[in-house]
């Protein structure tokens, strides 16, 4: 940010970045939940505080108040949600904030009406037996995206081919960055 920059130069550095990665948030919900699909309306009214519960998603579910929590209040997920979907910079109430992204998978996995963000890196590969422990806890919900070129109607998880085509909307680039003296 033009803050974090002038703090830098304050102190004599020029940061130079490099992007070398694209990355992503990820939702996930207690298995129980029967709703998970969202549209991007949907998770932008959740987070401005429009909706929040699951009966504003679907009258028909079984589950009432909804809680979202991310893994700390300084994390890179709730900067993103923040800075991203929200764009005015607060969250509504029914959000908190656990001590890990573990703590989140572990709320999540014990609260019906629970939504957890954390990143795609803990769902992304099905090999590690980290997510194998994760997702016998959690579902993943699916984002469905009008402003998807092709199929706008399917709902994307956030999958690497997914986040590669773009058409999972929550993406966000990873830089190296360099703080060097002038």
């Amino acid at each position: 940010t033009e803050k974090e920059l002038e703090f830098f130069h304050s102190k004599g550095r020029y940061p130079e970045s490099v992007k070398i990665a694209t990355d992503a948030i990820a939702f996930i919900i207690n298995p129980t939940n029967a709703d998970s699909n969202l549209t991007v309306t949907q998770v932008t009214d959740i987070f401005s505080g429009k909706i929040n519960s699951w009966k504003g998603i679907n009258p028909a579910s079984k589950l009432s108040e909804m809680s979202i929590v991310f893994d700390n209040n300084k994390s890179c997920n709730e900067r993103y949600v923040r800075e991203q979907i929200v764009t005015n910079g607060g969250l509504p109430s029914n959000c908190f904030a656990a001590k890990s992204n573990e703590a989140v998978v572990d709320y999540v996995s014990t609260h019906e009406g629970a939504m957890g963000i954390i990143s795609v890196s803990w769902v992304s590969d099905r090999d590690d037996s980290t997510y194998k422990a994760i997702m016998d806890k959690v579902k993943l919900v699916g984002i469905i995206d009008p402003a998807n070129k092709r199929r706008p109607e399917m709902a994307r998880n956030p999958y690497q081919a997914y986040i590669y085509d773009e058409s999972y909307p929550y993406r966000r680039e990873v830089f190296y960055i360099r703080t060097g003296l002038k």
